[in-house]
């Protein structure tokens, strides 16, 4: 990649527990998950910078249950219903 060059990288979240614990592994290819923060790291080890992370495809679960509460229902959303993949976008020095 020349400087100044864009790479794009998506890959499943692992975040979501979902996707972290079951459908990663559907995909024979797929050797083991890849945390954003990890990727992040591994970009700016190989001379990346002004990287962003940007979750992709949130599942469809909805949750209207009034009887949980807010903080828990938000993390519930998170790690069940969250951005089941990520693209990490950087900018080669």
């Amino acid at each position: 990649l020349k400087p100044g060059g864009l790479a794009i990288f998506e890959t499943p979240n692992p975040d979501n527990i979902l996707v972290g614990s079951n459908t990663f592994y559907l995909d024979p290819c797929h050797k083991r998950p890849l945390p954003s923060l990890l990727t992040k790291l591994l970009m700016e080890a190989n001379g990346f910078n002004d990287i962003i992370i940007k979750n992709l495809h949130p599942g469809k679960i909805s949750l209207n249950d009034e009887k949980i509460e807010e903080e828990t229902l938000q993390i519930f959303r998170k790690y069940f219903s969250g951005p089941q993949d990520y693209a990490v976008i950087g900018h080669k020095k």
